[in-house]
């Protein structure tokens, strides 16, 4: 490969996006700039992966971009931990019935 080549594929945003088996457990990061260039390429990629990109803007993280399947999973496993924090204060406050005392019983048959 030419050096022109070489240099090329180092400023190429495929750089930042090497195959999940030969890359050690590290976030990619790649810069704004990378994004402008190809944001199609970057949002296929995020896409196939399903691993989050940090974004960087002067050197500095400014975003974090994944899949819609993994955010909405997400969001979904937040929800559910929220719900639980909430119950357990309510539990802590001796708040709210106990649901074993609540429910009717079977019938007998």
């Amino acid at each position: 490969m030419s050096k022109r080549n070489q240099a090329a594929a180092r400023r190429s945003p495929d750089r930042w996006f090497q195959p999940t088996a030969y890359r050690a457990r590290s976030p990619t990061i790649i810069p704004i700039s990378d994004l402008r260039k190809d944001a199609a390429g970057v949002i296929k990629r995020v896409s196939l992966s399903h691993e989050p990109v940090f974004i960087t803007q002067h050197g500095r993280p400014a975003a974090v971009m994944v899949d819609a399947q993994t955010y909405e999973r997400t969001r979904h496993e937040l929800q559910i931990l929220q719900l639980l924090a909430r119950g357990t204060a309510q539990i802590e406050a001796g708040v709210g019935r106990d649901m074993d005392a609540e429910s009717p019983s079977a019938p007998a048959g």
